[in-house]
């Protein structure tokens, strides 16, 4: 299972780097069920999978928020809380360095206005952005079994915040 992971996920990235919309939508599909029905195969080739994932999304826009679902599903499955922290951070700070000032250019009525009726490019990106948002926080499930939450770093160890 393992061994065959890798060249899935290279085939896959290589469509998302070079197919259609359609097929890079599809493959980027495949990549977040493979990443939430597999976690244990996924575990060993998890750093390579980040790292091409995480060069992948400066070269796509429209589908980032799929590829950040699928991030946070492989990282999800590593069930360990500092590469967690650590991938979202990464994959979170250059999003959310865009979201302050595009907020602060549309909450201009004027520009809102413009964004609405006319050059919608700062409204295209904050869409795309809260599209990421809203994707890592889909793929970011709190496991049920309090255990496994303080082990994976979901809970404080030692509190009843569980």
């Amino acid at each position: 299972e393992v061994a065959e992971i890798a060249p899935l996920f290279n085939h896959l990235f290589s469509v998302i780097e070079s197919g259609s919309p359609e097929l890079r939508r599809k493959a980027l599909a495949s990549c977040i069920s493979i990443c939430k029905a597999a976690p244990r195969a996924i575990r060993p080739v998890l750093q390579a999978l980040v790292e091409k994932a995480a060069a992948l999304l400066k070269s796509i826009s429209d589908e980032q928020h799929m590829l950040c679902e699928a991030l946070v599903a492989a990282s999800t499955a590593a069930q360990n809380f500092e590469q967690q922290q650590t991938l979202l951070q990464n994959l979170l700070a250059p999003l959310v360095s865009q979201w302050g000032p595009l907020t602060q250019s549309l909450a201009a009525p004027g520009k809102l206005t413009n964004g609405l009726l006319g050059d919608r490019s700062e409204l295209d990106a904050a869409h795309r952005l809260l599209l990421c948002f809203a994707a890592c926080f889909r793929a970011s499930t709190v496991p049920s079994r309090p255990d496994v939450i303080a082990a994976g770093g979901f809970a404080t160890p030692g509190t009843d915040n569980c």
